[in-house]
């Protein structure tokens, strides 16, 4: 049996790379969701016509009321959230997962949010379901650069950082 996964934004710009990536996985059916019916179904096919592979979508808002029952009639596994910013967005989605009994991992990079995630900890493990935040390349790469090299200090009071995202002019969400 397949590993259904659902990407949050799936036709955006980080959405869409990680959709390319899944929609590989032989192990994995992929849905794609997002409010716009006709990028969603313009990704869907792209996806469909690179992989070979079939994949659905399903638009709505992840956010909304809805989400919940959406993801239990779905049969989805795992949401990958990739509807940035998340500089002041709730953790709507994640809740919904919870309460579907659905993993959950965003690829947040505002420190704010992916500080504050913790306050489901109790929920999430409750449920038997996993709840990770900051999977993005700005908490990650800047946390493996941080362990390589901490050896080297006595101390460390504070660090500055900056990864520019992809080809596109850095967004709200890596500013």
């Amino acid at each position: 049996m397949a590993f259904r996964v659902m990407v949050v934004g799936g036709y955006g710009n980080f959405g869409s790379i990680v959709c390319r990536h899944l929609a590989q996985m032989p192990e994995i059916e992929l849905l794609l969701s997002g409010r716009d019916a006709r990028k969603l179904q313009r990704q869907v096919a792209e996806l469909q016509a690179q992989s070979g592979r079939a994949c659905e979508g399903w638009c709505g808002d992840a956010m909304g009321a809805g989400f919940q029952a959406a993801l239990r009639e779905l049969n989805i596994q795992l949401v990958v959230h990739t509807g940035g910013p998340f500089q002041g967005q709730s953790y709507a989605v994640a809740e919904s997962c919870i309460d579907a009994g659905v993993n959950y991992c965003d690829l947040a990079d505002c420190r704010t949010f992916v500080n504050g995630i913790d306050v489901l900890d109790a929920r999430a493990r409750e449920a038997g379901v996993a709840v990770l935040s900051g999977c993005s390349s700005v908490p990650t790469l800047s946390s493996a650069i941080i362990d390589q090299q901490r050896s080297r200090f006595a101390r460390i009071d504070s660090i500055e950082h900056g990864i520019s995202s992809s080809a596109k002019m850095p967004g709200l969400s890596t500013v």
